[in-house]
């Protein structure tokens, strides 16, 4: 590849058109061909560590080259000479914004792996796989816009460019009585979405801080993150449009439209962005609490402007508008503490002991992750058709785990039945029988006779 560039680099010291130089550009161009088809080649032996995109350059390549033997065949030797250069041009500033992509995502590979040792540092609860795949897309844009503009100088191209884009985006155009320019409404689209990406990455930052103080509701920002984001977004609107050069009496026209649509088919989305602001300021619920809507229960995982996330015990994430979480009932099993009663209905037989089957019961409930304040209680609840059934209730101190303890407790009072002979009946009938017509003195006989 050097010796390719320094080819090129020589070949345009040549003021004059020589014979001979054509024949230098033919084999210049065969052997660009053959590099493009040995890096297609090296890309499939080392696929795991060469960018999945280097045959797409290397094709590029090559069809280049191919242009410039055409060219030279046909006599077009400016032309031939130009694509020739411009391609390895190109593939040489292609060649080290590929290695500055590459070394970034390694970067961010070691960070992974040093932050997975880290439990207790703030970028262990940063997934850096998720910003790996982030910044790679970014770096991979920023890689294509230097990329297209050395292409575009090599051509000699790049100031016609920028000439006609400055033409074509500063030249005014008018819709009914509304003129504007596409340079307006690229700066107001660019600041907006400057300002969305700025909300996002402080709700990210934010929710990162909110999984290291995890134990510590009173730390977390939760519902506060929606009202970052509404800020950063009011903010970045009233930016876009002062500096794309939007006055104020337009933006009243499209506010007195929104108005208009609120009043025809937008009140249940108004209703929900109205329930958020609410969510976010009095805070009945925060990021990572256990709730139940409805028959959903589950985590909640994102308070958004509309909708809210909860991801329930199967594993789904329910999408919740925010209106239906202030109408419905809601029950915020952690909104003051962690705390939770478990309830369990324990039936034994009629010939128990029933003095033995309330210590042993008590003797199982005396274990880690169960408090001892409120008090454990255990109640013979009711005589039922087939067994005694005692209530038993205790507190665990996290309700992420209560469904772990009652296991623990459940198996504990089973063995411990079994060890001392104490019976867990099933359902059963007692059958008495006091008459049955015919079926005392019967006698078998024959055909014909009586």
């Amino acid at each position: 590849m050097y010796a390719l560039f320094l080819i090129s680099i020589t070949s345009n010291l040549y003021w004059e058109v020589a014979y001979q130089e054509r024949w230098h550009l033919l084999f210049f161009s065969l052997f660009g061909i053959y590099i493009g088809w040995k890096l297609i080649q090296l890309q499939k032996e080392a696929e795991e560590f060469l960018p999945s995109y280097i045959p797409l350059v290397a094709k590029v390549y090559m069809t280049f080259c191919g242009i410039s033997i055409l060219a030279n065949i046909l006599g077009r030797f400016s032309l031939s000479k130009m694509t020739g250069i411009t391609a390895t041009l190109s593939l040489m500033h292609a060649i080290p914004l590929i290695i500055f992509v590459a070394v970034i995502k390694e970067v961010i590979y070691l960070q992974i792996e040093i932050s997975q040792k880290r439990e207790n540092d703030f970028t262990s609860s940063i997934d850096f796989y998720d910003i790996q795949k982030r910044v790679n897309r970014v770096a991979s844009f920023l890689a294509i816009l230097i990329w297209a503009y050395f292409f575009a100088e090599s051509l000699g191209i790049f100031d016609s460019i920028i000439l006609t884009a400055k033409n074509f985006l500063s030249k005014p155009r008018s819709i009914l009585n509304a003129s504007f320019t596409f340079a307006q409404i690229a700066i107001f689209i660019l600041i907006l979405y400057s300002a969305n990406f700025i909300a996002n990455t402080a709700a990210y930052l934010a929710e990162i801080k909110d999984q290291q103080s995890s134990n510590t509701r009173s730390k977390k920002l939760g519902s506060s993150i929606l009202l970052i984001r509404l800020t950063l977004l009011i903010v970045g609107f009233l930016l876009a449009a002062a500096a794309s050069g939007i006055s104020m009496d337009k933006i009243t026209i499209v506010l007195g439209a929104f108005s208009l649509g609120i009043s025809f088919g937008l009140q249940t989305i108004v209703n929900n962005l109205v329930s958020g602001i609410i969510l976010a300021f009095e805070k009945p619920i925060q990021i990572g609490d256990t709730v139940q809507v409805g028959n959903i229960e589950g985590v909640v995982r994102d308070i958004g402007i509309r909708a809210s996330k909860i991801k329930n015990w199967d594993g789904a994430e329910v999408i919740i508008p925010n209106g239906d979480l202030l109408a419905q009932h809601l029950t915020n099993w952690t909104l003051s503490d962690k705390q939770r009663r478990v309830e369990l209905i324990i039936g034994v037989a009629y010939d128990s002991d029933m003095d033995l089957v309330t210590n042993l019961i008590q003797e199982q409930l005396d274990i880690q992750g169960i408090l001892k304040y409120p008090p454990s209680r255990v109640f013979l609840q009711t005589f039922a058709d087939s067994s005694v059934n005692f209530r038993v209730l205790f507190w665990v101190e996290d309700v992420d785990v209560w469904v772990t303890i009652r296991d623990k407790v459940m198996r504990g009072i089973f063995k411990s039945f079994k060890e001392h002979g104490v019976e867990i009946p099933f359902p059963q009938r007692d059958l008495h029988v006091k008459s049955f017509p015919g079926l005392i003195k019967e006698t078998l006989s024959k055909p014909n006779e009586e």
